[in-house]
């Protein structure tokens, strides 16, 4: 597994906004993505990808198939996990690649998000930080 951190956002939307930008790409080319957001999150979340929809008419933002939110991830596989949660639960057997979004504007994101960063760096993980 290898996790990439993406941080400098302003605030939840704006971590959305990108995290559905990287998750449409991925949908074109059926990876099965593991969406693990805070449960204050969903509706934005779902508001989000309808707004561009309207905004794009690319169907890939309404695609639902290949795509879990939240939930039990028992013995599944998936290719890609993106994480904007204070609950954080990453099984290198679940997932070939992690991306975590992080927001100075929610501790509770920021503080989950730093403490996986450093548990994952210890583990000899390939761990990645990318300012946005």
């Amino acid at each position: 597994m290898q996790a990439t951190f993406f941080s400098g956002f302003s605030d939840t939307s704006e971590a959305l906004d990108f995290m559905l930008e990287q998750i449409q790409s991925n949908f074109q080319i059926g990876n099965k993505v593991f969406l693990n957001l805070d449960n204050n999150l969903l509706d934005k979340f779902e508001d989000l990808k309808r707004k561009k929809f309207h905004e794009t008419n690319n169907l890939a933002f309404l695609y639902n198939k290949n795509v879990q939110v939240n939930g039990e991830i028992g013995d599944k596989s998936f290719d890609e996990a993106h994480v904007l949660s204070s609950e954080i639960n990453l099984s290198e057997d679940n997932f070939l690649s992690a991306f975590i979004y992080t927001t100075e504007a929610d501790n509770n994101i920021l503080k989950t998000s730093r403490e996986l960063y450093s548990k994952l760096q210890k583990a000899n993980i390939d761990v990645k930080h990318e300012k946005i």
